[in-house]
């Protein structure tokens, strides 16, 4: 039913009467055929590897052509590796015609046996000549696989024999940043200590912190912040350790470390979004609680298109726990916000009668004064312009001149630089006003855009 020849039964027996049986069926049949594969398209050449007999692998060799490979294309040498069977694969490596080539996968036989922690067998591969720092078609070399499984011992002799220890990877990936991704602690603090950069990024610009945070590797993380590595360090998509960690469900702890290293939860993606969104979007109440309390904008809008808040997110995806947590620390909609925002805005427009206290105050004392020094740097205010207002507000600001609202301090400079700073963006619909009306109320219901800056400065 396995399609096995008597041979194939010899090479796979491990009594010493089945090199005798291997030796007779070559010598008796002038036919056998050494290179006929079973139903797991393997010759008897590859159990020989696989079980580790290296006499009779020996044995096999003198009359098998080596050409054929099983249904992932390895060969009998990648077995080999694969067990760290040195003995066989020195073999192997003996024979002129036999070479480390690549599986179905682009992977050599020394990639197997880094994956492995075959050390015996990549030591007997350099001693030989076999080329260490082949690559797969992703790019991965034999120290990525030793990196990523965490094999210590293999790192060090790959290293050793002068495998490139920052080569990258089709993803810009360094043995480190695999190292990382896959949590391994000590294979990170090794790979550095050989001379790794730990500055290198991925193709995406992600660092050695964010691919920790997505794994939710919190002990490496709080390792590489106890270094120095940056807590808000953004990729090419804007995020930072912080996003990534609330993206995936259960990477509580990461949040935690992460946020007690000053990690900003207000930090926004190229999606407009913080990851306090994330969190929602992961269904994760615990860690949305825990980003309310280091403080992050629970109103925040998702600065796209649907302009939606973390409440929004939280109702449209059916999360109530999240609903409930949200509301605790004073959730909103954005339509209730935008609403507030709208009366707020209208109620500043309507009691803007501080901006022109300060031009009549000044204008009167430009007619009082008798200085020339003073006259000319107020000479804005002689103008009879219809938004006199606005040129007001812009005279004072180019000539550094200090504002204070008595009734608020502190609220008439800052608004006056929302104004200066926003006039061109929201296209004058809310500045450019002679005379005062509902129609303040109307822009920013209208433009969400609009609306949204000013939610935002205000």
């Amino acid at each position: 039913d396995q399609g096995k020849t008597p041979l194939h039964w010899a090479a796979t027996n491990p009594t010493s009467r089945a090199l005798d049986c291997v030796e007779i069926l070559l010598v008796s049949k002038e036919t056998c055929n050494t290179d006929i594969l079973d139903n797991a398209f393997c010759t008897p050449l590859h159990w020989a590897a696989k079980k580790g007999f290296a006499d009779k692998a020996d044995i096999l060799l003198k009359k098998s052509l080596y050409t054929s490979a099983d249904d992932s294309g390895a060969t009998p040498l990648h077995y080999a590796a694969f067990h760290n069977y040195a003995k066989v694969v020195e073999t192997f490596l003996s024979r002129s015609f036999i070479y480390d080539i690549a599986d179905a996968s682009g992977r050599n036989a020394i990639l197997w046996a880094a994956a492995r922690n075959a050390d015996d067998v990549i030591e007997v591969m350099a001693k030989n000549g076999v080329l260490l720092d082949c690559s797969d078609k992703d790019g991965l070399t034999a120290l990525h696989y030793a990196s990523l499984k965490g094999h210590l011992s293999t790192i060090k002799i790959l290293v050793k024999h002068g495998v490139p220890i920052n080569k990258k990877d089709k993803c810009g990936m360094t043995p480190l940043l695999r190292a990382c991704e896959f949590g391994r602690a000590k294979a990170s603090q090794l790979l550095i200590q050989l001379g790794a950069d730990a500055t290198i990024t991925d193709v995406n610009d992600c660092s050695m912190l964010h691919w920790c945070a997505l794994g939710g590797h919190a002990y490496l993380c709080q390792m590489l912040l106890h270094k120095e590595m940056p807590a808000n360090i953004q990729d090419a998509f804007g995020r930072t350790p912080l996003h990534y960690a609330c993206m995936r469900s259960g990477h509580l702890n990461c949040v935690s470390v992460l946020l007690e290293s000053n990690a900003d939860p207000n930090i926004v993606d190229n999606k407009g979004k913080l990851p306090l969104h994330w969190a929602v979007l992961a269904n994760h109440w615990e860690i949305v609680k825990l980003l309310c309390d280091y403080e992050t904008d629970v109103n925040a809008m998702i600065k796209k298109n649907d302009w939606m808040t973390a409440l929004d997110l939280a109702v449209t995806k059916n999360h109530y726990k999240i609903v409930e947590v949200l509301k605790m620390y004073g959730a909103l909609h954005a339509e209730e916000i935008k609403n507030i925002a709208a009366q707020t805005i209208q109620q500043w427009f309507r009691n803007h009668h501080f901006i022109k206290q300060i031009y009549q105050n000044l204008h009167t004392k430009l007619i009082g004064s008798e200085s020339k020094e003073i006259s000319e740097k107020y000479s804005f205010l002689k103008s009879e312009n219809e938004n006199k207002d606005i040129r007001c507000l812009k005279g004072l600001h180019e000539n550094n001149s200090e504002i204070q609202d008595v009734r608020n301090p502190g609220f008439a400079s800052s608004i006056i630089e929302i104004i200066l700073a926003k006039e061109c963006l929201l296209k004058n619909q809310l500045l450019s006003f002679s005379k005062l009306g509902d129609s303040v109320l109307k822009v920013p219901r209208s433009n969400k855009r609009c609306y949204a800056l000013v939610v935002t400065m205000l």
